[in-house]
């Protein structure tokens, strides 16, 4: 049985605290501190250090018997405020990059097979994006939902590699680490498998969709300039974007699981 809400709202009122007070010593909202007290809502690791200095108390004490770990796995990513906010505003240029060129890219709209598969697949890149920022709004960011969206993002992204499979064998290199990546990120993150291939294969994945997005603009502009616009810089630069910020979370739940294995 969880008695972690319980133990902050003895512990609080024991130190003749209000939840707004406890609220402003451990960096939090009202609402945040409330939904610890309900159950609602767990604590990171970095909050619960917080919690137990300013309660007098141990991190033990507080979670008697749910362990450090479970809380690792049910609380959010974005372990600071500071974080979470960098991570929605992130989300919030990536989908506002995604619909500008969904939408500059409609006049030019042609209905061969590529383009026709090409959009909805977009589409539904912006509708596993626009769920992580929910999220991340919400604080509500845990290592298993991350798992689902770097999971579908990167299924996506191989999805859409293959519409441009040629017979030279490389064409193939981007949709094998984007199917990879998405397996890794499931395995790890969703269902909890620890093996130390997963995060490796993970990150490989996150460094190597930056450098490639880098090669697709600068072999356009060598080979074909008149047909490089600015679009092309824009999708450049947000799925870099992109790759980047699953490079930090994936970092930050590795660290995190470290410190409580």
């Amino acid at each position: 049985m969880n008695r972690l809400p319980d133990h902050i709202r003895e512990k609080r009122i024991g130190k003749g605290l209000t939840q707004q007070q406890l609220a402003e010593k451990i960096f939090v909202t009202r609402q945040a501190v409330s939904r610890y007290e309900t159950g609602e809502r767990t604590p990171d690791l970095f909050t619960l250090q917080k919690l137990a200095e300013v309660l007098d108390t141990t991190i033990d004490q507080l979670l008697d018997g749910h362990n450090m770990r479970q809380a690792a796995e049910i609380s959010s990513v974005n372990h600071s405020s500071l974080s979470n906010n960098i991570a929605i505003t992130l989300y919030s240029m990536i989908l506002f990059s995604m619909m500008l060129l969904l939408l500059e890219g409609i006049p030019s709209f042609s209905f061969d097979f590529g383009t026709v598969i090409r959009i909805p697949l977009v589409f539904s890149e912006c509708i596993v994006l626009f769920y992580g920022m929910i999220q991340c709004i919400r604080n509500d960011m845990t290592p298993g939902k991350t798992g689902i969206i770097y999971s579908l993002y990167f299924l996506l992204e191989a999805m859409q590699r293959s519409l441009v499979i040629t017979e030279n064998p490389v064409s193939l290199l981007p949709v094998i680490c984007y199917l990879s990546g998405a397996f890794s990120c499931w395995e790890y993150m969703t269902k909890n498998n620890l093996s130390h291939y997963y995060p490796s294969c993970m990150i490989l994945s996150c460094i190597f969709g930056c450098f490639f997005q880098i090669y697709l603009v600068f072999n356009l502009l060598f080979h074909a300039d008149h047909l490089y616009s600015s679009l092309h810089t824009l999708s450049c630069l947000c799925t870099i974007m992109i790759h980047l910020l699953f490079l930090f979370q994936t970092l930050t739940i590795l660290r995190r699981r470290k410190q409580t294995s």
